[in-house]
């Protein structure tokens, strides 16, 4: 093969020597562009090096923060709000909410699993607070726009944040519990009395998940609605495992109530309430099935005249069964269950309700019968958490209420079922109403519990005591006191 440079030799340089100039040329190129480019990378570094060096020097130029040694002085708490703080670590390890807890798994079909449940900070607490105040409702509290608040997070399962109502929701921090006691005028023995009550309750607790002998509907949904009071769900570290029970034993009744007679709708709308609160705290699909049923029943159940009577009929009004079915009906209401007629229902039980109040502020036990001072705190409540809070038939029979002898634990002529609803409607109406009628419950109350956590007979075994309930009557009773001491917390009162 021929070079291309032979042709352009001059005639008078030797092949070889012509060949060593040009190659060597070239070479003294390539040095020199090495050369420039490692130049090039050293002064690049150079910048780097002291670009490096000036940001640190000016970060040590600036000022420092200065600490003083000496703290702010702070307020000194007053002994009262002591003892509660110190109450609140008492509480969270011993009832109510665990930490993060795993969901549970189910291990046969009917076991229920339900998810955990996050801490509710305090500002949703305070916003809670807020809300209610400035709608002016009462009982179970309405949302803005006439509906409910939609809770928190977004949404049930999966490992999401369950969405709760905002006041039930409310009852499941220790902390909140304990404050609200405080701002509504409680004190750590009344959550310290309810904590000794689900334990005798707990103890009292069939094989089968139920509670009592002959109404076990009726105190399975009571004892239920005790536990979830104090946000003892079934993931709770110490009451868990008889919440779960209690819940697939009234899950497993199918929403049907299985006796008939005087006693079905009392039974039927307590278990319908409980499985309506159990829902919205756990938001377990197996629930919802029965519960529709069950609410099912007392909607179709209700009659002309807006209220409900024995055994489900079809005319008339009877204070003391209407108000059990108008706490279930706003339960589900609340747990954002859809059911067709659901809210039309309670609109016609407002309308009979307010015409069953007599002319001095109390209500009849039936739309012909005279007044009845026992259920006029049945009547007013029942406004109260169906958009009735600031009705004048609300504010009447408040007053005839307070104009009564008050809260006595002997006295024969008013049982536990009188107190219970007292407690509510006053509790709700709030300020003065609230203050004068507390100051006689809280005390008796606590000074007539047993020992072992449960109450014993009131009004001395009279006529109008818990004894009807027979063999049942130490569970009612205690059910009935511990959801009278949880009304601190349970849900929160209006401002009408």
């Amino acid at each position: 093969m021929t070079n291309p440079l032979d042709n352009h030799l001059p005639p008078d340089k030797p092949k070889e020597r012509l060949y060593q100039e040009v190659w060597g040329a070239v070479w003294r190129q390539r040095s020199w562009m090495g050369k420039a480019i490692t130049l090039s990378i050293l002064l690049h570094f150079c910048l780097g090096v002291g670009s490096v060096f000036i940001v640190i020097i000016r970060s040590y130029a600036k000022p420092q923060a200065q600490f003083t040694a000496t703290p702010s002085p702070r307020p000194a708490l007053e002994p009262h709000k002591l003892e509660m703080r110190a109450k609140v670590q008492d509480l969270q390890k011993s009832s109510a909410r665990p930490r993060l807890q795993p969901r549970l798994v189910a291990l046969r079909p009917s076991d229920l699993a339900l998810p955990e449940m996050k801490k509710i900070p305090d500002t949703v607490n305070r916003r809670i607070q807020r809300d209610i105040s400035a709608m002016g409702l009462s009982g179970f509290g309405q949302g803005v726009g006439g509906g409910y608040g939609t809770g928190i997070g977004g949404g049930g399962m999966g490992g999401s944040f369950m969405k709760l109502p905002l006041l039930l929701a409310a009852r499941c921090d220790p902390a909140a519990r304990i404050r609200r006691l405080a701002e509504h005028g409680g004190t750590p023995q009344c959550d310290a009395a309810v904590v000794k009550a689900l334990t005798w309750l707990a103890g009292q607790q069939n094989s089968d998940g139920s509670w009592g002998q002959a109404h076990r509907t009726a105190m399975t949904g009571l004892a239920l609605l005790a536990f979830l009071g104090h946000c003892e769900l079934p993931d709770s570290p110490r009451f868990g495992p008889h919440v779960r029970k209690a819940i697939r034993w009234l899950v497993n009744q199918g929403g049907r109530t299985p006796i008939q007679g005087n006693t079905l709708p009392y039974e039927h709308g307590i278990a319908t309430y409980a499985l309506a609160e159990a829902y919205s705290l756990t938001r377990e699909p197996e629930i919802a099935s029965p519960l529709k049923i069950a609410i099912g029943t007392i909607i179709k159940g209700q009659t002309s005249d807006g209220g409900w009577v024995y055994n489900y009929g079809s005319q008339g009004i009877d204070m003391s069964i209407t108000g059990w079915q108008v706490q279930a009906l706003k339960a589900v209401q609340v747990s954002g269950l859809t059911v067709e007629g659901l809210e039309k229902s309670l609109d016609r039980a407002m309308l009979g309700i307010k015409a069953s109040q007599a002319p001095n502020g109390h209500w009849r036990y039936q739309k012909t019968s005279g007044p009845t001072p026992s259920l006029t705190g049945t009547g007013a409540y029942c406004l109260q958490i169906w958009k009735q809070g600031k009705s004048p038939e609300v504010r009447h029979g408040i007053q005839a209420i307070l104009a009564g002898k008050g809260f006595s634990f002997t006295d024969k002529n008013y049982g536990l079922y009188t107190y219970y609803y007292y407690t509510m409607a006053c509790f709700n109406r709030g300020g003065d109403p609230w203050n004068k009628w507390r100051n006689g419950f809280q005390g008796e109350l606590l000074k007539a519990q047993n020992s072992d956590g449960s109450w014993p007979a009131e009004g001395a075994g009279g006529a109008a005591s818990s004894s009807a309930a027979k063999g049942d009557a130490g569970i009612y009773r205690t059910c009935l006191c511990t959801l009278m001491l949880e009304v601190y917390y349970r849900y929160l009162p209006s401002s009408s």
